[in-house]
């Protein structure tokens, strides 16, 4: 299992500050996963929602916002 400072089933009983990607007084250990868990991420497309360290968005008005790009995408799924 690796550090990540927290476990995510923990998120309702732990300080909302830990949730923070770039929490104070992690680890060195939990805070090269986060970060390379940002850049694997990253390099998928997805955008992480900062209040939460473990959330990644793809296709959604934050993605939107954080790339730039005009519009969500969203839409039926053809088939």
């Amino acid at each position: 299992m690796l550090d990540f400072g927290m476990e995510i089933a923990d998120w309702s009983r732990v300080d909302p500050a830990l949730c923070l990607t770039d929490a104070d007084g992690l680890s060195a250990s939990a805070h090269y996963h986060r970060q390379l868990l940002q850049d694997v991420m990253g390099r998928a497309g997805f955008v992480n929602y900062a209040e939460e360290w473990w959330h990644f968005s793809y296709g959604d008005q934050l993605w939107a916002y954080v790339t730039g790009n005009p519009v969500a995408i969203y839409g039926a799924v053809e088939r």
